[in-house]
């Protein structure tokens, strides 16, 4: 522990001093010790230290008198002692007041303590401390390192940092998701993501994070409403913060051990983390290329395939449907910098990565651009709607945690044969085009649920464009120029099977103005709504229209 203003007054050679003010103070941390005869000279003084005087010159000075606990408090001294019985009988009323009001210890020396035996038994303790503090941080050290030398993971080393400090100990990557720990060492009650991810978004709030970020060194951190006493320590890799390490308990007994503890386990963190990260890059770029490779069909035979696919530790890879997942526009908004939007993509992956290793769902996946690729390789998702259902919890889970982006999703049709692997994720792909283009609340597409889609993107697209231009071009046209809703109000139209007044309701328009709306649509195309061959056409023309992307 290092030494507190209370501690010190148990020394032998301040047995007789007595605490005349600040009692509120008396835990105040003693860093050095320092001695004044004339108190004109404080701008000597500094943080944590101990101020020993005679006062020389204060009792006839009634200006320094009322500046002189001020202007200590603002220097971030620990205690002042003042001797009495040379210079002083008694310590001014003015001096006691103010140390009170700002908690500042002032103790009173008797006329016979030596200065010289009083500094020596202060520092000999300080110096005491800090060999302590050195040797057990070198314990601290050697332990820990030899965990990463045995190739130990984040949970390890934080449970044994956290069993040394006896303290809970999380790591928490960037986005806030805990990484590692967040247990005491006796197993108590644990963290959960979300009471730590709500914690250090207060951190940002207040200004603590971007400290860390700017000084590069760990700092204490007080209790207050939403945040925990603590300590944290930036996780660095270069010059760049990839996580926060966090030390929890009762802020006044920090110690320096802790602080140098975890400084030197933050460093210890960031070697694990850049191996980990190094692992899984090559392990997804091995998982990438194979995935390239089997969608190419650039193999040589199944064997092949298969023995690859072992080697990736993929028992089966002859059945399995495709899911592709999309976040949808975050590229277009101009409030994101470069580095915010690969952190997107980065977390996009990341998270349906962890989701399916969480539900023990073999599977592949790779970044394509904002699109993630999912190959599932789980029997039980080849049959009913258990694919939808998967893709379903994926997207609701990452837009939960990804609050900036909302998620589409296509999905291929399951199949059994190693060669028609590469046609689900074609599928996943026209499925993905038009749950994008729709927007419906769904955002996922089964390539089997596509319907009419199906046939018209089998059609080349010069053939979908002459048709799109016969039915419903005047319609966007239209639209374009006066910022109308005559598309939309033909969709809803349909779908609601004609029925006006249902359209309107769900237009929130008065049915006379829908009927407007439908007679000038008639006039721009040349239809006949009452004539079913012109509704299938215009029909037809909306559904071409979202795959152009009109």
């Amino acid at each position: 522990m290092t030494l507190t203003v209370h501690e010190a007054l148990h020394l032998d050679v301040l047995r007789d001093a007595k605490v005349r003010a600040g009692w509120g103070g008396l835990e105040r941390k003693i860093k050095w010790v320092n001695i004044l005869e004339i108190l004109e000279e404080l701008n000597v003084s500094r943080d944590g230290e101990l101020l020993i005087t005679t006062a020389f010159g204060l009792k006839d000075n009634p200006g320094l008198q009322q500046q002189l606990i001020p202007h200590l408090v603002e220097k971030g001294l620990a205690c002042l002692a003042i001797q009495t019985g040379y210079y002083l009988q008694e310590i001014p009323s003015v001096i006691l007041r103010q140390a009170n009001l700002h908690n500042l210890p002032v103790v009173e020396l008797p006329r016979d303590t030596m200065f010289a035996n009083l500094s020596k038994a202060i520092l000999t303790r300080l110096i005491n401390h800090q060999f302590q503090v050195l040797s057990d941080s070198q314990e601290l050290q050697h332990r820990l390192t030899q965990l990463v030398l045995k190739n130990k993971g984040l949970s390890e080393i934080l449970s044994v940092l956290a069993e040394l400090l006896d303290r809970k100990v999380r790591l928490v990557d960037n986005s806030y998701r805990l990484l590692a720990g967040g247990v005491l060492s006796d197993g108590g009650e644990a963290d959960t993501s979300e009471a730590i991810e709500e914690e250090f978004q207060w951190l940002r709030k207040y200004g603590i994070l971007d400290s860390l970020e700017k000084d590069k060194k760990a700092a204490e951190v007080a209790e207050s409403k939403h945040v925990s006493a603590q300590i944290i320590a930036p996780v660095m890799s270069g010059d760049t913060v990839t996580a926060y390490l966090s030390a929890v308990g009762d802020s006044q007994t920090f110690s320096e051990l802790d602080l140098a503890a975890l400084y030197q386990a933050a460093t210890l963190c960031s070697l694990v983390l850049l191996k980990e990260a190094a692992v899984r890059d090559t392990e997804d770029r091995l998982k990438g290329d194979f995935l390239d490779d089997l969608l190419s069909g650039n193999y040589p035979s199944e064997e092949i395939v298969l023995r690859r696919a072992r080697f990736l530790g993929y028992e089966s890879i002859h059945r399995g449907v495709f899911m592709l997942f999309k976040a949808n526009e975050f590229e277009t908004l101009e409030e994101l910098s470069e580095p915010e939007i690969i952190q997107i993509k980065t977390d996009l992956i990341s998270l349906i990565q962890e989701a399916l290793q969480q539900k023990n769902i073999h599977s592949i996946c790779r970044l394509q651009s904002a699109t993630v690729i999912v190959l599932i390789l789980e029997e039980g998702f080849l049959f009913g709607d258990a694919d939808v259902e998967l893709a379903t919890e994926l997207k609701e889970e990452i837009e939960q945690k990804m609050k900036r982006v909302t998620v589409s999703a296509g999905l291929g049709r399951p199949y059994r044969e190693l060669g028609k692997l590469a046609k689900s994720f074609a599928e996943g792909e026209k499925a993905l085009r038009i749950a994008q283009k729709i927007g419906d609340d769904r955002g996922i597409f089964r390539f089997s649920d596509l319907g009419a889609f199906r046939l018209l993107l089998s059609e080349n697209e010069a053939e979908l464009n002459a048709f799109y231009r016969d039915t419903v071009e005047r319609i966007v046209e239209d639209d374009r120029k006066n910022n109308g809703e005559l598309l939309k109000s033909l969709k809803v139209y349909l779908d609601e099977n004609r029925n006006i007044k249902e359209a309107a309701s769900k237009l929130f328009i008065h049915r006379h103005t829908l009927k407007y709306r439908l007679n000038k649509i008639a006039g721009l195309t040349g239809r006949d709504l009452d004539n079913s061959e012109d509704l299938l056409n215009l029909h037809l023309g909306i559904l071409i229209s979202y795959i152009l992307g009109e």
